[in-house]
Parts: C-alpha cells; sequence; structure tokens
C-alpha cells in the first residue's frame, strides 16, 4: 500500500483550488505552496505528475496533469480508503458508546447464573393469553425479574410462543366433513 502523503489531508482544498485558479501552468514554488511541501518534494511532484522541462525556462506542471495526478495517484486513493476506514470506525465506536451508556443501568441482584434463565425457573410469573402477572416487592426485585424475563425469552424462544399461543387456535377449525351442531340446546330437555 503506498504510503500517504503529507499532502494528503490536503486533496480537497488542492483540488478546490485547482478549480479555481485561471492558472494553465505551475512552477515548482507553485506547486511547493499549494501543497504545503517543500521545494525539493514539489520538484518531485512536478515529474510525477509529467512536468514539462524546456531548456533555459523552469520546469512547468499543467493544471490538468496535476488535477489528473492528485485525483488517481496511488497516494490519493490510500488516503482515500483510510479516511473511509475512519468514518466507519467512528461510527462504530459511536454505537458502541451508546451500547454502554445502554448496559451501564445497573439492575440490582443479576448474577452469571441468570443469564441461562429458563421459563421453569420464574416462580413469580404467570402467563396467560393476554396477561402476564409479576409478583415483586420492590423496584430491585422488579428489575431483576424483568431482566430473567428477557433471559428466559432469549433462552426458550419455542416455550415462549406456546405459552403466548391462543389454546383454541391450537386445533384447527372444522371442516366440511366434520359434524357441527348447529344450534346447541337451549336448556333442560
Amino acid at each position: 500500500m503506498p504510503k500517504i502523503k503529507s499532502w494528503s489531508g490536503r486533496i480537497p482544498l488542492i483540488l478546490q483550488q485547482l478549480d479555481a485558479d485561471t492558472q494553465s501552468v505551475y512552477t515548482r514554488a507553485d506547486i511547493a505552496a499549494l501543497f504545503q511541501i517543500g521545494s525539493s518534494s514539489g520538484a518531485n511532484l512536478m515529474h510525477v505528475a509529467g512536468a514539462i522541462v524546456r531548456n533555459g525556462l523552469p520546469a512547468v506542471v499543467t493544471r490538468e496533469n496535476l488535477r489528473y495526478y492528485v485525483e488517481r495517484s496511488p497516494e490519493a486513493h490510500a488516503y482515500l480508503v483510510e479516511e473511509e476506514r475512519k468514518r466507519k470506525l467512528a461510527k462504530r465506536l459511536q454505537q458502541s458508546a451508546e451500547e454502554l451508556r445502554q448496559k451501564a443501568v445497573p439492575i440490582p441482584g443479576v448474577k452469571s447464573a441468570d443469564e441461562w434463565t429458563k421459563w421453569e425457573d420464574l416462580a413469580n410469573v404467570a402467563l396467560e393469553l393476554g396477561l402476564m402477572r409479576i409478583t415483586f416487592q420492590g423496584y430491585a426485585d422488579l428489575m431483576h425479574t424483568l431482566w430473567l424475563i428477557s433471559r428466559a425469552m432469549t433462552n426458550g424462544p419455542e416455550a415462549f410462543r406456546a405459552m403466548c399461543a391462543d389454546p383454541q387456535m391450537a386445533f384447527p377449525p372444522p371442516g366440511a366433513g366434520d359434524r357441527v351442531a348447529a344450534n346447541p340446546p337451549l336448556g333442560p330437555a
């Protein structure tokens, strides 16, 4: 991978300057000022970018050649790849910071064994169709029980789904061949 140059961070500014400038050719001094590099580095950059050398006159590079080099050089590509990596990393770190902030809320009474809680372990929780009853004694007990419920849901999703199922929907509705009384009897016969 090419080394990121000292001027790589200025790529957007350099391109903006090249677009706005009316100068058609650049000398070594112009390059050194534009890229904020030394004179010998400016000369090297000019040769890589396609400098025109004329007998008795200072070497110059055209604006088009300079722009082409800045946009497509391996150094510019390396810089842009690194900037994208930093942007993605910053986003992940921001998400991680938010997750850490959320996890920083202490839940009283949580032990490492609670991680593997099953529905059978929750004696103070009753689940019926459309209703969940939790018996608790205070804020800390309720927080702990809710956390245990979340772990039980994670550890036994099938059991949770079965507990939430409507028992009347467990059996298919009667089909065309089944006998079903049209009207139940109204009273004692």
